[in-house]
C-alpha cells in the first residue's frame, strides 16, 4: 500500500509539474461548460430526475460537499464522491480510462484517477441552464 502511496503521489507531483499554473476552466471551457451543463439537466429530466436527487443520492452515501475544498491540481478526496448517475455519465463525452467524471456538490470534477488528482472544476453544473 505505501509503494502504491508514493506511485501515486509521485504521479501528480509530475502532473502538477507539467501543468504549474492549471486552473479552473483549462479543460470545461465556457464553450464546453454551457454544453456540458445542458447535458447534464437534459439526462437528469429524460429520466424524471432533478439535482435535488443527486444531492440527495450524495446525502444518502454519507457525503457532505461542504466538507471538502476543492482546487485544480489538488487532491481528489474520494471520501467525498458519490457513484455518479448512469444517465450523467452517459449524456458526458467519453474520457480515456485515467480520467474521470465525479459530482460533488453542484460542481463537476474531472478526474485523474491514477493521480487522484482534479484536473478540472465546472462549478454549478447542477444548474438548468439552455446555454450551449
Amino acid at each position: 500500500v505505501a509503494r502504491i502511496d508514493r506511485a501515486v503521489l509521485a504521479l501528480a507531483a509530475a502532473i502538477r509539474a507539467e501543468r504549474p499554473n492549471a486552473k479552473t476552466g483549462d479543460f470545461f471551457t465556457p464553450r464546453l461548460a454551457g454544453e456540458l451543463r445542458a447535458r447534464i439537466f437534459d439526462a437528469l429530466t429524460v429520466h424524471d430526475l432533478a439535482p435535488g436527487d443527486v444531492r440527495e443520492a450524495e446525502a444518502a452515501d454519507g457525503v457532505d460537499p461542504s466538507l471538502v475544498t476543492l482546487w485544480v491540481n489538488g487532491p481528489f478526496p474520494w471520501a467525498y464522491s458519490s457513484a455518479m448517475f448512469p444517465c450523467v455519465l452517459e449524456a458526458l463525452p467519453p474520457l480515456p480510462a485515467e480520467l474521470q467524471y465525479r459530482i460533488v456538490g453542484d460542481t463537476l470534477v474531472l478526474i485523474d484517477v491514477h493521480a487522484s488528482l482534479v484536473v478540472d472544476l465546472l462549478p454549478s453544473a447542477l444548474t438548468p441552464t439552455t446555454e450551449r
